[in-house]
């Protein structure tokens, strides 16, 4: 029977591959020297390089197809979707974020105040001729930070769903994949 792996086991162990697989460098020179022969440290050369190479490879096609496998269970569980959500919310949040951050518009009447002083200034004096307001006054800003603390909360839900979807789901790993992580001592 195939062995099967947590979508949470799936993900760490992809990781894990991409790292081990950045790390192996494949070193296509040799030294020569007069002490040695040519021929044999060429040899010896290109085995440790074909060696590595077969490592890189093996990492590589286990690591992709544990992605692919990964990637259709997201999308039939709904895993897919609710990440999608989570991306939407954040980026949702950053605008009221970036809206609750500025000072909130002054009342009207003080409003009016500054522009009757821009009026009575006279021609001679150098000084602005206009003063920038927020469009948002403290009840707007209070409403953001609410809506802020709301989409935190779905937010959390869906977090929730997830681990717990990651925690149920699995995918199968083929004969090939099992070895290579078993070599690997990941599983």
């Amino acid at each position: 029977m195939a062995k099967k792996i947590t979508l949470r086991k799936s993900a760490a162990i992809q990781k894990e591959l991409f790292a081990r697989a950045n790390n192996l460098h494949i070193e296509t020179g040799v030294e020569i020297n007069e002490f040695v022969r040519p021929n044999e440290i060429i040899e010896t050369g290109l085995r440790e390089v074909l060696d590595n190479l077969t490592h890189k490879q093996d990492l590589l096609t286990t690591l992709y197809a544990l992605r692919a496998k990964t990637g259709v269970v997201n999308a039939k569980s709904g895993i897919s979707a609710m990440l999608a959500e989570q991306e939407r919310l954040k980026h949702t949040m950053t605008i009221y974020r970036n809206f609750v951050s500025d000072r909130p518009r002054p009342e009207l009447f003080e409003i009016q105040k500054r522009a009757e002083k821009l009026q009575e200034q006279t021609e001679d004096r150098f000084g602005r001729d206009s003063f920038s307001i927020n469009v948002f006054d403290k009840k707007d800003i209070k409403g953001f930070t609410q809506t802020i603390n709301e989409l935190k909360k779905k937010f959390q839900t869906l977090n929730d769903s997830i681990l717990e979807l990651n925690v149920k789901k699995t995918v199968e790993l083929s004969a090939e994949e099992e070895a290579v992580l078993v070599k690997e001592d990941l599983i």
